[in-house]
């Protein structure tokens, strides 16, 4: 662990020290380039269209290699631009290719360093998103002077010497590519803690709906940040310095980090609708002010930081093991495609105040995007932070790691307070939908809430001849979800009784889907909470709950033989063994196996009986 955990602290710094070289040898190239035309028929030839081929042919290669074939790549073209190798648009156009190569494979082998330490994708990325952000501000203050603008006392610490800058660039390159070597180490034992991440079916990424998405949605925002960088540099914007773009971008690293601390794979995109709300009225105000004080800028970058970050990792989570190069080169692809064409659209507008409305108006517009298809992300997030200083949620059990993150799932659980779905959200690596009974969802407010959630109701019945839930549950396999099921019916009400007797609800599910995974949990510290019968109805005679413990144990998901599900009362008995089991992971004895739990003595319930919590 502390061996992968060195290995992704180089590739952070590997990454920083490249960005730096990178974004010094940009600011001292590409003034140099006599047309405007030719630099960007380069950087598009280089970084849009070749970038993406060679992402497909070297994708199966060893990622360090690739990282350090890169960085030589721009290396040599650093070393050219300082001794007038060759014309400075071919050697911008190397270091494009260079650069376009260099972010896909070091994107995709975070995704193997992340899983050796354990570390949530999101998290990974706002650390390297939080170095490159830092790394471009401190290349734009040793470097970059604004046209037609005064540079601050404060912020000229380094003579903007081309000399310096390049022998800064050769420097960091060549740090670059020797931490990237160093970085092969890591890659043979990418395979033995991988989390299953792949999509369970074949379909490549770009017909995935989900996938396309978030890298449309990843793409037009890396692209819109390096728009605006690159028009307020080159144009002159009141108010609008070096300082300026150090604190825009000071911003976004900070906002990475934050975004950083949710380590829900899927619950993290709840920040994107929020953020970019924050922004669209960051940029209205903005737009509509003359007065720009520091703060609004640091606002607006940690709001983009904020954004960036959970759609760059749902992305890279949808990407299968041997695309992940060709992937994230199509991603990059896309943003520089964007950022051109708002650079033209922007520099067309010679009015600041009406760029800023463009850029107000398409955060708009993303805003609306964000909250139609991220409502019930934000919903969960603003959920846990309720309920997070009542309880402290832990999860064990190798089965956490193991669980397909795309596919149908089924998660079965104890059910012994009202919090077990929220507890159960919290530590698995899925959006769940839940099935609840009516008695709790046709409650007026609870209503709205679990409708966004996609809840399945369950009418409250003792006996019923009618189940129309089941062909809903399954309907929501059918469409790759996962389905979370308390198969006892209602909640624990004794003390002597850990687990009731699972109704035939959950046979008749996996009889018609015998294919489908089935995650089995046990929930420990739930009996005995506010909202458990223990000690008499919930939330009666009880004390409110503070920073209580919940241990979760998942069992690793498993596919039911046919044999067992060729009789319900089989598959009933197995499962409760198996829940029961599940109180190994947290450091619980196993109840024994009494007669209550043999295959002749589970009750006979009717055909229709389901489900409820």
């Amino acid at each position: 662990m502390f061996a992968a955990r060195l290995l992704f602290f180089c590739l952070w710094l590997s990454q920083s020290a490249f960005t730096l070289a990178m974004t010094v040898f940009l600011l001292t190239v590409a003034p140099r380039v006599p047309s405007c035309l030719e630099l960007v028929l380069a950087g598009l030839v280089s970084f849009v269209l070749v970038g993406p081929v060679l992402g497909i042919a070297a994708g199966p290669l060893p990622k360090s290699w690739l990282l350090a074939g890169s960085s030589a790549l721009c290396l040599f073209a650093s070393f050219g631009a300082k001794l007038s190798l060759a014309a400075d648009s071919i050697l911008f156009g190397l270091a494009a290719l260079g650069a376009a190569e260099y972010f896909s494979s070091s994107a995709a082998l975070a995704i193997s360093l992340s899983q050796q330490i354990r570390m949530p994708l999101g998290r990974a990325n706002a650390w390297l998103a939080c170095g490159l952000f830092l790394a471009i501000a401190g290349g734009l203050l040793l470097v970059w002077q604004p046209v037609g603008a005064q540079v601050d006392a404060s912020v000229a610490l380094i003579r903007r010497d081309a000399d310096l800058a390049a022998f800064a660039s050769l420097i960091l390159y060549g740090l670059s590519g020797m931490l990237a070597l160093a970085l092969r180490f890591g890659e043979d034992k990418s395979g033995e803690c991988r989390a299953v991440v792949a999509s369970t079916d074949a379909v490549p990424w770009w017909r995935d709906k989900e996938s396309l998405g978030f890298g449309l949605g990843s793409g037009c925002t890396i692209g819109c940040l390096v728009a605006a960088l690159v028009l307020h540099s080159t144009v002159s914007a009141p108010g609008f310095g070096a300082t300026t773009i150090f604190y825009l971008l000071s911003g976004a690293a900070v906002g990475a980090i934050v975004t950083g601390i949710e380590r829900h794979p899927t619950r993290i995109l709840g920040f994107v609708p929020l953020a970019t709300t924050g922004l669209a009225i960051s940029l209205f105000v903005l737009a509509g002010s003359t007065a720009k004080p520091i703060w609004i800028w640091l606002g607006v970058g940690f709001l983009a930081g904020m954004i960036h970050v959970p759609l760059y990792a749902a992305f890279e989570e949808c990407l299968p093991e041997d695309s992940r190069v060709s992937g994230m080169a199509s991603l990059h692809a896309l943003a520089a495609l964007v950022a051109m064409a708002v650079v033209f659209a922007g520099g067309a507008i010679q009015e600041p105040l009406h760029r800023a409305w463009l850029f107000s108006g398409s955060a708009t517009i993303a805003a609306v995007v964000s909250w139609r298809f991220l409502l019930r992300d934000t919903v969960e997030i603003l959920t846990e932070i309720l309920v997070w200083p009542f309880y402290r949620i832990h999860c064990h059990g190798e089965g956490v790691d193991r669980i397909p993150r795309r596919g149908p799932i089924v998660v079965i659980a104890n059910h012994s307070a009202w919090f077990d779905p929220i507890w159960l959200a919290k530590v698995l690596p899925r959006r769940l939908v839940p099935m609840l009974t009516s008695v709790f969802y046709d409650i007026p407010v609870l209503r709205t809430l679990v409708r966004i959630a996609h809840t399945i109701r369950v009418q409250y019945a003792q006996f019923r001849r009618d189940a129309p839930e089941l062909k809903e549950a399954i309907a929501t396999l059918d469409r790759g979800e996962a389905l979370l099921i308390f198969p006892e019916g209602q909640m624990r009400k004794q003390e002597d009784q850990p687990l009731k007797q699972f109704g035939r609800g959950i046979w008749h599910i996996l009889k018609e889907r015998p294919q489908t995974p089935v995650v089995v949990c046990w929930i420990e510290g739930g009996w005995g909470s506010f909202t458990s019968y223990f000690g008499g109805k919930p939330t009666r005679n009880k004390r409110m709950d503070f920073w209580r413990r919940i241990d979760v144990g998942v069992n690793s998901p498993e596919v039911l033989p046919a044999e067992i599900l060729a009789d319900h009362r089989s598959t009933r008995v197995y499962l409760m063994k198996a829940c029961l089991s599940a109180r190994r992971h947290i450091g619980l004895e196993p109840y024994p196996y009494t007669g209550w739990m043999q295959p002749g003595a589970a009750e006979d319930y009717s055909e229709g009986e389901s489900e409820q919590q």
